[in-house]
């Protein structure tokens, strides 16, 4: 059984107009510098939506990611997807990968977490081929205030690291 077949049209959350299936209309996404709106990657002629007036273009697989997810970055709260910033100035920095952002992300208004789509749907564990042997685990690390260009804000590092299982 295979993924089901992608609606006509439907609607999301951050637009308010109905969004219609690209491979309905191949031109509507056939420009090499439309992004989706929510990774910021090239369509590329992948499964997508669009909004033609509004320029409006979301991958499918953005336009069914789930609006509040469990993180092992936030253990205490739930992320919820946001289509921009809460902040004034209308970027954020990502805390998996340190890098600005300005539009859709997981944000956790309490802890004030703030994730690129991207970043936070890596996976937990990976297989690499320079460590054959198991697979590395998505872990965090806390840089000091001022460390990755943060200014006075903490910063974490995510990265895949070896973590040794301990024997019981």
């Amino acid at each position: 059984m295979g993924r089901p077949k992608p609606e006509d049209s439907i609607r999301h959350f951050s637009h308010p107009h109905p969004l219609f299936n690209s491979s309905l209309n191949p031109q509507a996404n056939s420009s090499s510098s439309s992004s989706c709106v929510v990774c910021k990657l090239k369509l590329l002629n992948l499964p997508s939506y669009t909004c033609k007036p509004c320029n409006f273009h979301i991958h499918l697989n953005c336009s069914e990611l789930p609006q509040k997810i469990r993180h092992p970055f936030d253990r205490n709260h739930l992320l919820s997807l946001i289509s921009s910033p809460k902040y004034q100035e209308g970027t954020f920095r990502c805390d998996a990968c340190g890098k600005n952002g300005d539009g859709f992300a997981y944000h956790c208004g309490d802890c004030g977490i703030d994730l690129h789509t991207v970043c936070a749907n890596m996976p937990s564990r990976v297989t690499h081929q320079s460590h054959p042997h198991h697979q590395l685990s998505l872990t965090f690390s806390m840089l000091p205030p001022g460390g990755s260009g943060s200014g006075s804000r903490s910063a974490a590092v995510a990265s895949f690291r070896c973590v040794p299982r301990t024997r019981v």
